[in-house]
């Protein structure tokens, strides 16, 4: 008798869920026992796309009713949502016998109150996940959702399924993909300019020649480091670069006090020094201690006429021009990222009207709001733009590979 009545509890049970899948209802409840670490088909986390799109998931409901009320409330307002389970720092979503494994890229709970400032954070292409238990009640939940769907909308946002999320937007739909307007934040969903390629043996940088200012003198210092155990690394490439040069004061005339950078002891403009290393594949990276007084397009105009000289006097080089990369999301001076940002973009114009070659260093270096993370500065206490021996590994690589 007593297995006949489990019998039919668990038959009533499967019917139930049956209705409940022939529904089309949007919840998607998570299975109670705590998922297998990696059992899961796909994952949905920080993709990034090139257009407006967001995907909310729901987790940590107090009761079923909140679900119940929320799930209503947004059907009404023809949104699409999900439900999932907790699961360490992530979220298990499970819909039509596929379980992805979710990574928030934002969380919106009940300490949210300007949603304004909310979206204009929020990156394109994001996981917004919300935490329906920091709210304290179904009411002040919905009104906060309300307020949230109304100006994403209004900001031109899409919010679609998180499956929609599950295959990164790779492309940049932009007619012009340099105007600063198209991108919300500093950042880009792909690495603009050369694209990437195999990695390149390190004999690739023997006629190489890197012209900077400080940031480029870190990667100098690294280079003779990891020298000293590995005589090939970064192969024969030289250095030209000098603490605080600019693309400006690089054009001015060699004096004793210029800031010009040496070789073999010897000041002389970086073109001539250029030539005379015999370089036949010359990276750039200046700018940033011009945008302290300077606009990005004077100072893109600069760095054109730098490279003109340098034409001039080793016709046969390839010219590599490297983004200028950001600084630490604390620093409250000139310039900041968006200034740094548009000034790339510039940087990106010139050198597709030159034909020269973009290397989109910046890209390795942002973290989701264009910042440089603070794991990678070795100044966290002053400019918050210089380099650890960990980031100086992101940016070899990052030339390794991205090789036309």
């Amino acid at each position: 008798m007593k297995a006949k009545k489990i019998l039919t509890i668990f038959l009533i049970i499967s019917l139930i869920s049956q209705i409940i899948l022939l529904s089309g209802c949007s919840w998607i409840f998570a299975e109670s026992e705590e998922p297998v670490e990696d059992n899961y088909d796909a994952v949905i986390s920080k993709i990034y796309s090139a257009t407006k799109r967001v995907s909310l998931i729901f987790s940590g409901a107090k009761n079923k009713n909140d679900r119940t009320e929320t799930e209503k409330f947004l059907k009404e307002k023809d949104v699409s949502f999900a439900y999932a389970e907790g699961h360490g720092d992530s979220l298990i979503l499970k819909r039509d016998g596929t379980t992805y494994l979710v990574e928030p890229t934002v969380w919106l709970t009940g300490d949210v109150t300007d949603m304004y400032t909310f979206v204009d954070n929020t990156r394109w292409g994001s996981v917004v996940a919300v935490d329906m238990a920091s709210f304290s009640d179904a009411d002040a939940l919905k009104n906060a959702l309300s307020e949230l769907i109304y100006v994403y909308r209004y900001a031109g946002y899409e919010i679609l399924p998180p499956e929609s999320l599950s295959e990164a937007d790779d492309s940049l739909p932009f007619e012009d993909i340099t105007n600063p307007e198209n991108y919300p934040l500093p950042v880009t969903n792909v690495p603009l300019g050369v694209e990437e390629s195999n990695p390149v043996a390190d004999t690739y940088f023997d006629d190489a020649v890197f012209v900077g200012d400080s940031i480029t003198q870190k990667l100098q210092m690294y280079a003779a480091q990891m020298r000293r155990s590995d005589p090939a690394f970064l192969g024969g490439a030289q250095f030209l670069a000098s603490a605080s040069l600019g693309a400006s004061n690089s054009l001015s005339e060699v004096s004793p006090d210029s800031l010009h950078p040496s070789y073999q002891g010897v000041k002389r403009p970086i073109w001539e020094n250029v030539a005379l290393m015999g370089a036949k594949k010359v990276y750039i990276m200046l700018g940033v201690n011009d945008l302290t007084w300077a606009s990005a397009e004077r100072t893109a105009s600069n760095v054109r006429t730098l490279i003109g000289e340098i034409k001039k006097a080793s016709p046969e080089a390839e010219i590599y021009v490297q983004s200028v990369t950001p600084r630490i999301a604390a620093y409250s001076g000139e310039p900041d990222n968006r200034k740094i940002f548009e000034y790339d973009l510039e940087l990106l114009k010139m050198c597709r009207e030159e034909g020269w070659h973009f290397i989109d260093v910046a890209y390795a270096m942002r973290d989701d709001s264009g910042c440089l993370p603070d794991s990678l500065c070795s100044d966290l206490n002053s400019l918050g733009i210089h380099f650890t021996n960990e980031a100086c590994e992101i940016w070899v690589k990052y030339l390794r590979t991205h090789t036309p």
